[in-house]
């Protein structure tokens, strides 16, 4: 299976590195002093107080020097607002038959894949943990993370878990798994995430100091109840702990 990663940054770097492991031909997209040290000495892992050294098939900054090449999967890693131009950038290097995964937080880009893609190419997935950048060429995991990917629209993709399951083991501590539901869990996150990281902007604080002023705390539980209501607008329905986690 020959695997492209278009933004091997910190997450795409380490979901790129655990598929060399399971013994996937990958190609990693990334840019600047990382792509370089990935290139001479290997994509640097460091899981607690292991350390493993990857060696992609192939990393560049561009997808030109690619020839006739056609990828049975892509993981689109970069940034939410590049995903449009990165689902137009990869085209010539799929086919019908290529998976598209997308990983980034929010709602959105499995929907402007669609715009580029067939909805049964589509693979949303849910990435939760903590991986950095430590140095370039250097990705650290402190704990366990986990990787959930599903269908787009359900029954659409044939074999999906047959298709996805070299993706599955793991020999870098990353819990992969399928879920029927992907969409429900994206906005699981979205309600998460997105009223703690908007609230920590607006008043430069760390969770912990937002959950022991009332004021702040009624803001994030009305943006999560806002962010419920959206979903259920959508046919979504969060389950009943979403406001309390």
């Amino acid at each position: 299976m020959k695997v492209l990663v278009y933004g091997a940054g910190a997450v795409g770097g380490y979901i790129g590195a655990h598929l060399i492991e399971n013994g996937l031909d990958v190609t990693f997209i990334a840019r600047g002093i990382h792509l370089r040290n990935m290139v001479d000495k290997g994509l640097q892992i460091i899981l607690g107080n292991e350390e493993k050294t990857i060696s992609p098939n192939f990393a560049s900054d561009s997808l030109t020097s690619l020839n006739n090449v056609k990828f049975n999967v892509v993981i689109i890693a970069v940034k939410a607002w590049q995903v449009k131009d990165a689902a137009k950038q990869i085209l010539p290097y799929t086919s019908s038959e290529t998976l598209i995964i997308s990983v980034q937080n929010g709602v959105d880009s499995p929907y402007e894949l669609h715009d580029v893609y067939k909805a049964n190419q589509i693979v949303p997935s849910v990435f939760r943990g903590i991986c950095l950048i430590s140095e370039p060429g250097i990705i650290s995991v402190p704990s366990q993370c986990s990787w959930t990917l599903g269908e787009f629209q359900k029954h659409s993709t044939n074999n999906i878990n047959s298709i996805l399951s070299p993706f599955i083991d793991s020999k870098l501590k990353l819990n992969v798994s399928i879920d029927d539901n992907i969409i429900k869990d994206l906005w699981k996150k979205l309600a998460l995430i997105a009223p703690m990281s908007g609230v920590g902007a607006l008043t430069r604080s760390v969770l912990g100091v937002c959950l022991e002023i009332e004021e702040l705390k009624l803001m994030i539980e009305a943006a999560v109840e806002e962010i419920v209501a959206v979903a259920l607008s959508k046919n979504i329905i969060l389950p009943d702990e979403t406001l309390e986690n």
